[in-house]
């Protein structure tokens, strides 16, 4: 709950900090990238779509400058394209907010379309009939405006169409992006649990209070390795599920609860308050146990004499509630202060899943003692999926 940070000569805060500036240096020259490269596509684009026109033969062209105008009507569109594709980013038009967004195409169709139109109008005069005099601008923008943008406004759609398709396959790879790495966050936790679990120290003192517990004790020896080899199985379980429910998790907690309990007997007693309504609740795997792990090691552990650890659970609103408390030293302890690398795990576990949507709190509770207080979006049905393919989307 309260890992120390290492320090020593091994550690270098000055590389972090450079790690960064250089990531953002990167991530600067990718989006400039990206923007050229969007730039030349939407000009490669119309581009063809202009010769296209040309060579299919429908346009009969008696001189050059019919030509021109027809590139000059398409650079147009190339021009407003990168707009268009703002508009439909910034007011998307999906389930929710259609009802808002639709208005805001019609009347930017509309006002697109009249500008297109007027700029081709001056085009066709200038590149067609140069020896013409140019038209009176009121001219052609009442012409536009009664009779004129019908083509505008389809093209506009169209160009909406293209650009929400780009948008919605982008956040799809990005959904399979976020969860690739959920994936790979999930699978580094259950290594880190299982490392904590094969550590031989771990082992050798579980197995050595399961020794000293044979004769005087066997039922409680049976039972220490009874939850020691379901411990070990539920970490080695191979599914890639990225949300479990409440009741499997308490159930991996419990066997883990258990053998720290025959450990330190003495010294520590576990309790549950569990509430029957969150049972069915999501919550990410293995995202309780460090808390407990940290309460016992940086708590009860971190003074002298008995203590005692609560796990409880809540239906808050529309989340669920999980708090981990400790009879230890408190937050504020001096081994405490600084959060490690358990807790930063847990809350990049949490940022990856639901954004802003969860909350993981440290504090001290009011009669003394240490709180960590973990809010979750409560939900049964999970939107988070990885395949058995390792393609995943959220």
């Amino acid at each position: 709950m309260y890992d120390v940070l290492p320090s020593g000569p091994g550690v270098r805060p000055g590389r972090s900090s450079a790690r960064q500036v250089r990531s953002h240096v990167l991530t600067g020259d990718r989006r400039t990238h990206r923007r050229w490269a969007a730039g030349l596509a939407i000009v490669s684009f119309w581009t063809f779509a202009a010769l296209l026109a040309v060579a299919s033969g429908k346009h009969h062209f008696t001189h050059l400058g019919q030509a021109l105008h027809l590139f000059a009507d398409n650079y147009a569109w190339a021009a407003l394209t990168p707009l268009i594709f703002y508009l439909g980013d910034r007011f998307p038009v999906d389930r929710e907010r259609t009802a808002t967004s639709l208005p805001v195409h019609i009347a930017a169709a509309g006002l697109v379309g009249i500008t297109w139109g007027i700029f081709s109008d001056y085009s066709h005069a200038f590149l067609e009939h140069p020896e013409e005099s140019n038209p009176a601008f009121p001219d052609v923008l009442a012409t536009r405006v009664a009779f004129g943008f019908g083509d505008g406004f389809l093209i506009y759609f169209a160009i909406l169409a293209a650009g929400l398709a780009i948008s919605y396959y982008r956040k799809y790879q990005e959904r399979q992006a976020q969860a690739a790495r959920l994936r790979s966050e999930l699978v580094q936790a259950r290594l880190q649990a299982l490392r904590m679990q094969l550590q031989p120290h771990f082992l050798f003192n579980t197995l050595n209070a399961a020794s000293g517990l044979v004769e005087r004790d066997p039922d409680a020896t049976r039972q220490m390795l009874t939850q020691l080899s379901d411990l070990l199985r539920d970490t080695l379980d191979g599914s890639e599920e990225l949300e479990v429910t409440l009741s499997r998790e308490l159930r991996y907690l419990d066997n883990y609860a258990g053998i720290v309990t025959a450990r330190f007997r003495d010294r520590l007693q576990v309790s549950f308050d569990i509430d029957p309504d969150t049972l069915d609740a999501l919550v990410p795997p293995l995202i309780v146990q460090p808390l407990v792990e940290n309460a016992l090691k940086h708590g009860i552990l971190a003074q002298a004499g008995k203590g005692r650890i609560g796990v409880r659970s809540a239906r808050v609103a529309e989340t669920v509630e999980l708090v981990v408390w400790d009879t230890g030293p408190g937050v504020g302890h001096a081994e405490r202060v600084e959060e490690g690398t358990g807790i930063r795990n847990v809350r990049a576990r949490l940022e990856h899943l639901y954004g802003g949507r969860a909350s993981l709190v440290l504090e001290n509770a009011p009669g003394g003692g240490g709180v960590a207080r973990l809010r979750l979006p409560y939900h049964e049905e999970s939107a988070l999926m990885v395949s058995d393919a390792g393609a995943g989307s959220v």
